[in-house]
Parts: structure tokens; C-alpha cells; sequence
């Protein structure tokens, strides 16, 4: 399992690094494994995945949009936050992970903390609370 563990130093240090940011229901698309500790609107992978259109392993790609709180398009997330969990397993096993990747990686990088890498999205699409 070790290709998939987030380093637990490195996970507190980007939860920290995003509760400072993160304003009232900004989205952050996060793994399971920090998402617990980070403030906000907070999804995963394969929910960002699904918002998008794709199927994963776990949940049927025409799962009703009103099934959800909130919508987890990953274009409307303040924050994408990606590691070795997205690397090593989700881009191979979740449809639309890769594409999702190659996006974000077009993203500013803006902090990194061992193999977790916090990614903020500039553009317009960001959700901006009434």
C-alpha cells in the first residue's frame, strides 16, 4: 500500500495550508485521506470525476445531479489537491482521473509538501459565493 499512503506530515501540512485559503464554500477536490481535515466544500477524485460525466469503480456515471449537496466539477473548485493516490492508482483506475490531471497540471502549482501537490484554479468558472 505504501504507493498510495500520503505521507501523515505532509497531509497535515496541506490541510493547514488550505484552511488559511479557503473562504466559506470554496470547492476543494481532495482524497479521502486528507479531505476530513480541510475546511469547506470538500470532494474526491472520483466525485470530480462523475460531476464531468465519467463512471468510476464506485459510482455509476448517471448518478443524478440532485443526489448530491453540491456540484464537484473539479473547473468550479477553488483548489485541486493532488498525490500519490491520484499518481499511482486513480489515474489508471478512474475513468476521466488522467484528463483531469492533464488539466490541473496546467494550473498554478502553489505550495507542495512532500508528494502532495495543492493546485489553485484563476480562472472565471470558479464558484464565487453570492
Amino acid at each position: 500500500v505504501d504507493p498510495f499512503l500520503v505521507d501523515a506530515g505532509d497531509a497535515v501540512g496541506v490541510a493547514e495550508f488550505l484552511n488559511s485559503r479557503v473562504q466559506g464554500d470554496d470547492l476543494v477536490i481532495v482524497s479521502p485521506t486528507m479531505s476530513w481535515m480541510v475546511n469547506g466544500r470538500v470532494a474526491d477524485f472520483q466525485l470530480a470525476a462523475v460531476a464531468v460525466g465519467y463512471g468510476t469503480p464506485h459510482i455509476p456515471a448517471d448518478l443524478p445531479a440532485e443526489r448530491q449537496v453540491f456540484d464537484a466539477d473539479y473547473r468550479l473548485a477553488r483548489f485541486v489537491v493532488v498525490d500519490k493516490l491520484w499518481h499511482n492508482w486513480a489515474q489508471f483506475n478512474v475513468p476521466g482521473v488522467a484528463e483531469i490531471l492533464q488539466d490541473v497540471a496546467e494550473w498554478p502549482l502553489i505550495f507542495e509538501s512532500g508528494d502532495v501537490q495543492v493546485y489553485e484554479n484563476v480562472e472565471e468558472t470558479v464558484f464565487q459565493p453570492d
